[in-house]
C-alpha cells in the first residue's frame, strides 16, 4: 500500500510520459501550460545506471555511466507502462532527488508499478525512510519474490554478489552510493 500522508495524485492523461531509466520517467505537458519537463524518481527502487540522462546536474562527474542491465531494466518499466490503459502520478511533493520529485507510477486497477518494476528484476529496493510513498514491507516482499525467482537483474552473478553483500554487511549497495537501512 501506499503511505497517503505524503502522496498527491496526478493523473499523467494531460502529459507526454517518457521512460528514462527503470526509476525515472520525463512528464512534458500536452496542454502547453507547464514549458519545463518534469522529472519524476520513481519512489523505493533503485536500478542500473544508463547514461546521457538529460539534465543530469551531475554529468560532469559520470564516467562510463552504462552499467550492467541497465537498457533491460529500461525495457521492463517500458513494457509494464505500454501494458496500462490508466495511469497516474502518486508525487511526493516534498522530496527531492537529484532535482527530481519522488513518485509512485499507479496503473490499471490501482496496480503499484513501482512494485512491478521490482518484481520482475528491474530494479533493486531502495526505501526513503520515514517519507517514502510505499511501506518498506511492501518493497521488502517484492524483492525477495524477484529474487526467488532469479527474475530479471537476479539471474546476474553481479547482482546476486550484491544481494550477498547487502545481507552480510547490513547496509544496501546502491548504484551510486553505499547506505545503511
Amino acid at each position: 500500500g501506499l503511505r497517503s500522508e505524503y502522496a498527491s495524485m496526478v493523473n499523467l492523461d494531460n502529459y507526454n510520459v517518457t521512460v528514462d531509466d527503470a526509476d525515472t520517467v520525463i512528464l512534458e505537458d500536452k496542454t502547453g501550460k507547464e514549458k519545463r519537463k518534469i522529472e519524476i524518481r520513481l519512489s523505493g527502487m533503485d536500478s542500473p545506471e544508463v547514461g546521457g540522462h538529460e539534465n543530469d546536474p551531475i554529468d560532469f562527474l559520470r564516467f562510463k555511466q552504462e552499467q550492467l542491465y541497465g537498457k533491460e531494466a529500461t525495457d521492463i518499466l517500458k513494457k509494464i507502462f505500454s501494458e496500462q490503459s490508466n495511469i497516474s502520478l502518486a508525487i511526493n511533493k516534498t522530496e527531492m532527488s537529484y532535482g527530481r520529485y519522488v513518485g509512485v507510477l499507479i496503473g490499471d486497477n490501482n496496480k503499484n508499478l513501482n512494485l512491478e518494476v521490482i518484481k520482475k528484476g528491474g530494479a533493486t529496493i531502495l526505501p526513503w525512510g520515514n517519507t517514502d510513498l510505499i511501506k518498506t514491507k511492501d518493497l521488502k516482499a517484492a524483492e525477495r519474490e524477484a529474487q526467488s525467482t532469479a527474475e530479471g537483474l537476479w539471474n546476474l552473478p553481479r547482482y546476486q554478489a550484491v544481494q550477498l553483500f547487502n545481507q552480510m554487511t547490513g547496509y544496501r549497495q546502491t548504484y551510486n552510493t553505499l547506505t545503511r537501512i
